[in-house]
């Protein structure tokens, strides 16, 4: 059903957050110095996220039951569809409900780190082809610190 939890859509915000943040001073770039983070394993390396990733599968879980009961006493399969539509959706909303404290605090982090560095721009490591200072692993440091 939908038991797979899409990380990919959490990684591309906490993405785009990076890149909007640094777009605002990239008008002076020239006086920028110039960072990067791997944004997927920062995430992954949040103290918290084992726990969160555990408590997101007990309830998506939860909602497939959900979905499957009320699946079964239903004949119509518009409303069959219907209903594994809403439960979805609702699986959804949790996923977001459950990673956005860590999203943002991996981005505040990445800010502090980044502050404490000098480093006024900061890029998803993925967009960067040569030049700049990798902060993940201090920014990894910085979140385990905060355990």
């Amino acid at each position: 059903m939908f038991r797979v939890v899409n990380l990919k859509g959490l990684y591309a915000v906490l993405a785009g957050v990076l890149v909007f943040a640094c777009l605002a001073g990239v008008a002076s770039a020239a006086e920028e110095k110039i960072g990067f983070v791997d944004p997927q394993y920062l995430l992954t390396q949040h103290p918290k996220y084992e726990q969160t990733i555990k408590q997101l599968n007990q309830g998506t879980d939860a909602k497939i039951k959900e979905a499957r009961d009320a699946m079964s006493k239903e004949k119509d399969e518009e409303k069959k569809g219907q209903i594994y539509r809403a439960k979805e959706t609702e699986a959804s909303e949790l996923e977001q409900k459950m990673m956005r404290p860590l999203i943002d605090e991996v981005t505040q982090t990445i800010g502090k780190v980044a502050k404490e560095k000098g480093v006024t721009v900061v890029f998803n490591k993925g967009l960067v082809f040569f030049g700049g200072l990798d902060l993940t692993d201090d920014v990894v440091k910085a979140l385990k610190a905060k355990k």
